[in-house]
């Protein structure tokens, strides 16, 4: 149907899309629209060129219920056992880091408040550390279109970026984090900055008959000083794993780790594959029961409850301690 929508559109006629201002269609509120892409509802235009997705970007509260810190508690000892300490990054969601671009006429924005959900996601930050993780909070890094692109999910080269400088400043005190083999990396841009249609912008384009401009971020690779030639080194230590925002050369997060922990890392994310799958396959793989690393990186948006999701807690738990079938507590 997506798809269909695509091809109707290109026969219909586009209208630009004011930078200053985005208000969508009537179809853009219509739940049946986003079968296909469900972590996109529902679309909202902003001020400033801003899109926003009202499940995802305007979550207010992010406490942790007693049984899933139980639970993490449970992972968190599993992993210390294997010799792994873990860092968890918690991703500060686009509606409280670029408030200044919500419209607060917009019936679904009315309830939101940009300031309660700071506050929430610094308390889910301490709890977590309680627990025993290394949470860095980065919330205080740049805002607004500095952290966040303004049509696309995915932070920016400076977001990713402040985030590994918070995560390796977490870090420093760290034992495992000093045993282990240090580099040096530099990231490096390509010479032009690349156009690139946010996904945001390409769902609210399939939905109404608009079209908006490309936004613009530099491409980068990331490589070791003197030649990237790791192969006669021993495997990485640092294991890291998360959604696309850890995979894309847009944001660099895992060159900006390299660079800024000065040590190599096996990238485990995985793109378009959800917050899940990328825990899920790595820790139920013989490499990670064979050979654990010193330290695990788990980049986790922001926008996902772990609270709300039981079934891929327990399978998380189970999976870190080698059981084929999660328990049912």
């Amino acid at each position: 149907m997506r798809y269909f929508l695509a091809a109707l559109l290109l026969l219909l006629p586009f209208h630009a899309i004011a930078e200053e201002d985005i208000t969508l269609c009537d179809a853009a509120n219509i739940e049946a629209h986003y079968k296909d892409f469900k972590g996109y509802k529902y679309l909202i235009g902003g001020q400033d060129g801003w899109l926003f997705r009202t499940n995802a970007d305007l979550r207010q509260n992010f406490s942790l219920s007693p049984k899933v810190q139980t639970m993490l508690g449970d992972v968190l000892k599993t992993l210390k056992a294997k010799g792994t300490d873990v860092v968890i990054m918690v991703q500060p969601t686009r509606g409280f880091m670029a408030a200044d671009g919500l419209d607060y006429s917009n019936a679904h924005v009315k309830a939101y408040d940009p300031i309660a959900a700071r506050v929430s996601y610094g308390a889910a930050i301490k709890t977590l550390n309680e627990i025993g993780f290394i949470a860095p909070d980065i919330s205080s890094g740049p805002q607004g279109d500095a952290f966040y692109y303004k049509r696309d999910i995915h932070w920016t080269k400076h977001g990713a970026e402040y985030a590994a400088k918070q995560i390796a400043a977490a870090l420093q005190n760290n034992e495992k984090y000093k045993s282990i083999p240090k580099f040096e990396f530099e990231s490096l841009a390509d010479e032009q900055d690349r156009a690139f249609k946010g996904n945001m912008a390409e769902h609210a384009e399939s939905l109404c008959s608009i079209q908006f401009e490309d936004e613009v971020a530099p491409s980068m690779s990331n490589v070791k000083k003197g030649g990237d030639l790791l192969g006669d080194e021993a495997p990485p230590e640092i294991v890291l794993i998360g959604t696309s925002n850890s995979t894309f050369a847009r944001p660099d997060f895992y060159g900006s780790l390299r660079t800024h922990l000065k040590a190599d890392i096996q990238n485990e994310a995985v793109k378009a594959g959800g917050v899940d799958t990328s825990a899920l396959d790595y820790f139920s793989s013989d490499a990670f029961h064979r050979n654990p690393p010193k330290l695990l990186i788990w980049e986790l948006p922001g926008q996902y409850d772990l609270s709300s999701s039981l079934n891929f807690m327990r399978s998380l738990r189970a999976a870190v301690q080698g059981c084929s079938n999660p328990a049912s507590e």
